[in-house]
């Protein structure tokens, strides 16, 4: 529809596609919501106020004082929003049509294309990249 008003495939394409991204985001906020509540209450308003009096600006305060201060649970949120955007294939599924993600592109190999050796080798893959997601993670959890 929006091709026909703009003369432009490319552009109602590029719109469509938002569609499924938009709804996985907000599918991935709650986690990451529920992620930062308890860090953000924890962290210490002194050690804020104290850089503020030292001539800090608000963005050298959130640099170097807040950031560090809540990194763990950023890269606990940003761990748990791959590890169940990777799992969450129901939700590509549905909502994705012409966007191809891992896990469907794993179903359709393996069902509708009959190819178990492409499916197998993009299921190693997964594994891979989140094996290395979590060694990541660990290690950057045990030094923080």
């Amino acid at each position: 529809m929006i091709a026909q008003f703009t003369g432009k495939a490319d552009a109602a394409n590029r719109l469509y596609e938002l569609g499924p991204v938009s709804r996985l985001s907000l599918f991935q906020h709650s986690k990451v919501t529920m992620t930062m509540v308890g860090s953000v209450h924890k962290l210490d308003m002194r050690l804020e106020e104290a850089a503020r009096s030292l001539g800090a600006t608000p963005a050298v305060t959130f640099r170097r004082v807040v950031l560090p201060a809540l990194s763990p649970a950023l890269v606990s949120a940003g761990a748990l929003c791959f590890a169940t955007s990777m799992s969450a294939f129901g939700t590509a599924f549905t909502l994705a049509q012409n966007i191809s993600v891992l896990p469907v592109l794993m179903y359709t190999e393996y069902t509708l294309s009959f190819q178990i050796e492409a499916a197998s080798a993009m299921a190693i893959t997964l594994g891979v990249i989140t094996l290395l997601f979590n060694y990541a993670y660990r290690t950057i959890g045990e030094r923080g």
